[in-house]
């Protein structure tokens, strides 16, 4: 049997990753993708995830406790969810993954000191399941945030940082798609060219090898 395909969507605030997500899981069959999300996924994955977002000391934690909480939830995030799929031979499509870290807790934060651990953490977690497949909603942070602007629900403290915050956001996944392989999607353009130009791209990674 092979394998699924482990596929992570990637983007700034705004961008459209959770609209074509929740796309993406109602036009594919549960049998052939699986859609999640990090931090959280797994059932412990998710506690920390509410750990993160809406403790109300979360706001006021360091860079380097938020790398610490998100690696943890993604070891378990992979061991009990995104691994077992795969091996069924049911796709993944993430919601956010270590490209989020490199940007929001090492560039974007500050904490270039952990770079080269990130990377030694990358190695020593991903060693057996790398993403096949990274997916980039490449739209500037002075075009999404305005889309998220007047949101009321669903926001975190990431979404309230300046502009600043979220351009070095964009500038860390710019620096770490130089080093990783991705599929860049203009997000700049109308919603129904996004969505329709992500389905495309989706389709023909779900499509069966013939190999």
């Amino acid at each position: 049997m092979q394998k699924g395909k482990f596929i992570v969507i990637e983007g700034v605030e705004g961008s459209g990753k959770s609209t074509l997500v929740a796309q993406a899981k109602i036009i594919f069959d549960r049998q052939q993708l699986l859609t999640t999300r990090e931090p959280g996924g797994s059932d412990f994955g998710e506690a920390i995830r509410e750990l993160l977002f809406k403790h109300p000391l979360s706001s006021a934690t360091t860079p380097e406790t938020q790398f610490g909480l998100v690696w943890a939830a993604r070891a378990d995030h992979l061991a009990k969810l995104i691994k077992p799929t795969l091996e069924t031979g049911i796709s993944v499509l993430c919601d956010r993954f270590d490209a989020s870290t490199y940007a929001y807790q090492i560039w974007a934060s500050g904490a270039t000191h952990l770079e080269q651990l990130f990377w030694e953490m990358r190695t020593a977690y991903l060693i057996h399941q790398p993403p096949d497949h990274y997916l980039f909603l490449d739209a500037p942070p002075i075009v999404t945030l305005a889309r998220i602007k007047n949101r009321s629900t669903g926001k975190n403290f990431f979404d309230e940082k300046e502009l600043a915050f979220h351009e070095r956001v964009y500038e860390g996944y710019q620096r770490f798609f130089a080093r990783v392989p991705v599929t860049m999607i203009n997000a700049t353009k109308p919603q129904v060219e996004v969505e329709e130009e992500f389905m495309m791209i989706l389709n023909e990674i779900l499509k069966p090898s013939t190999a």
